[in-house]
């Protein structure tokens, strides 16, 4: 079984993602990096529209990995299809921050966003019926120990979804 973490960037989705694989002794994968390692081989830009075929294949083939915890890339929830095949293989579990706090945790970063795009993003990724809980992360910040809410996420997981721990 795996664990898939959603949410939008400036969520701190990898930081507790590596955590949590780190609690379980669960491997870590981000999507994103694996979708631009793979292409590294062959050098240059990813167009975007590339870059979402290729989400879309890899979600696919994420439910052939075993106890993985999977940091989703925040455009792959965008896409029910996306969504339904990771669902396959992993729990979903979304991070869930209100909008104007991540705003201010992108701005002046590669990854920001104008807050109507931001806007759009958090609205398009809403789709917590496909998870099995959500996490809210308004209080944490770069400096955080990313372990807490690793555990609290760990500790709900276990009320939710006992068959993932044996």
């Amino acid at each position: 079984m795996n664990l898939a973490l959603l949410g939008p960037e400036g969520n701190f989705n990898r930081e507790i993602a590596a955590a949590l694989a780190e609690r379980l002794d669960f491997f870590f994968l981000d999507t994103d990096e694996l979708i631009r390692y793979e292409h590294s081989e062959i050098g240059g830009d990813l167009p975007a529209g590339e870059f979402l075929k290729r989400q879309a294949a890899l979600c696919k083939r994420l439910s052939d990995y075993e106890r993985t915890v999977i940091c989703c890339g925040e455009s792959l929830p965008c896409f029910e299809q996306n969504l339904r095949a990771l669902a396959r293989g992993a729990v979903l579990c979304g991070l869930v921050c209100p909008q104007d706090v991540l705003y201010r945790r992108r701005k002046g970063t590669p990854f920001y966003l104008p807050h109507a795009e931001l806007s759009a993003l958090v609205q398009a990724q809403k789709h917590l019926p496909f998870c099995a809980l959500s996490l809210r992360t308004k209080e944490l910040t770069a400096e955080s120990d990313f372990s807490r809410p690793a555990d609290e996420l760990l500790g709900r997981l276990r009320t939710v979804r006992p068959d993932i721990f044996g």
